[in-house]
């Protein structure tokens, strides 16, 4: 599978998710900026936008799907949001999401460690499992 193939079908699986599991719905996708990119924006029943980061991994061969969340990472997605909130004139109240989705299985490995961390991790779809958290 290509890389951007790979991308795609991660912001895919983020966006089924996020509408079926928690609620949310998609006002935006793959918002490009020469500061940086959001990869979905979304909101829920309240008024409050969420900035998501979407990775995706087919294998744990290059470390756990949360590991690719750098502070780096983290400023260019601020300085998009500026960006976004600006073109868009939406101020509304907003978070930063991360989602990671990660192939389950014996190829794929499994994001139990996210478990004992305490951290959220749900099974979805054919063989997937998706960890949701908040960016600070």
């Amino acid at each position: 599978m290509l890389l951007s193939q790979t991308g795609q079908l991660g912001k895919e699986l983020a966006s089924q998710y996020m509408e079926s599991v928690l609620g949310w719905r998609v006002i935006a996708r793959c918002a490009r900026f020469r500061v940086g990119e959001i990869d979905i924006v979304a909101t829920g029943g309240e008024p409050v936008l969420h900035f998501i980061e979407v990775k995706f991994r087919n294998t744990s061969t290059f470390g756990d799907v949360s590991e690719s969340i750098t502070y780096q990472k983290v400023q260019r997605l601020k300085r998009a949001i500026s960006e976004w909130r600006r073109e868009k004139g939406d101020y509304r109240s907003g978070e930063m999401v991360f989602i990671g989705i990660q192939r389950a299985g014996p190829d794929g490995g499994s994001c139990g460690c996210a478990r004992a961390q305490g951290q959220s991790c749900d099974s979805f779809g054919d063989g997937f499992e998706v960890r949701v958290e908040r960016i600070e």
